[in-house]
């Protein structure tokens, strides 16, 4: 690359197991909309039972044309999932008794991060300008409809991708949703059947930031 340029390239991964993830272990039973523990309201576990993997692949440039002019660019390929990204808030699963729909890309995954900074010596009375720039893409956000179908007092749950029509673990409270407004059971029962993985679909637009100092 020659006497005044370096270029980097490095691979990262990682893989992580035993998260700490919370469940709600007194959460309605979906066969039959009971408490295990009787009607004493939310029960919260902490176990170490999550799971992360994360790949990273870097490439680093850095150029000093002159004393006067040097800069360095960088960008980062990664992909990060997992099926916890912490505990308590909104962070509980959408059904604590099946945490296989929990995974997927993380609250914090960045799939593009280009970075930009150099340093320009100026001739006049020792002043320098250093530019600094970062683009990146979006992060992905779950995607939650505000109500709580299994009757935990979380509102947790994912819209779901069934066609009309189909009826996937029906439970109990939300054939009492059906009764209170008088909606077909086989409408409501579709919201409830088949849940997206975790932040699946829709990523927030990129982002651009910047400074001269």
């Amino acid at each position: 690359m020659g006497r005044n340029n370096v270029l980097t390239l490095a691979y990262v991964g990682m893989k992580g197991t035993h998260i700490l993830v919370t469940d709600n272990i007194n959460a309605p039973l979906p066969s039959s909309g009971l408490r295990p523990f009787g009607n004493v309201g939310n029960i919260f576990e902490y176990e170490s039972s999550g799971r992360f993997n994360q790949n990273q692949l870097f490439i680093g440039f850095n150029n000093r044309f002159s004393r006067a002019i040097t800069f360095f660019s960088s960008y980062v390929l990664s992909k990060t999932t997992n099926d916890t990204d912490g505990q308590g808030g909104s962070l509980f699963p959408a059904n604590s008794y099946d945490l296989t729909g929990e995974f997927g890309r993380a609250a914090f995954d960045v799939r593009h991060r280009f970075t930009f900074a150099g340093t320009i010596n100026l001739p006049w009375w020792q002043l320098s300008l250093n530019p600094f720039i970062i683009a990146s893409s979006g992060r992905p956000f779950n995607i939650t409809i505000g109500q709580d179908l299994n009757g935990d007092r979380l509102f947790t749950e994912r819209p779901s991708f069934a066609p009309a029509g189909t009826v996937v673990g029906w439970s109990p409270a939300v054939n009492a949703a059906a009764a209170v407004t008088g909606a077909d059971r086989s409408s409501v029962g579709a919201v409830q059947s088949v849940q997206t993985n975790a932040f699946g679909s829709l990523t927030a637009p990129p982002i651009l930031e910047g400074a001269v100092a």
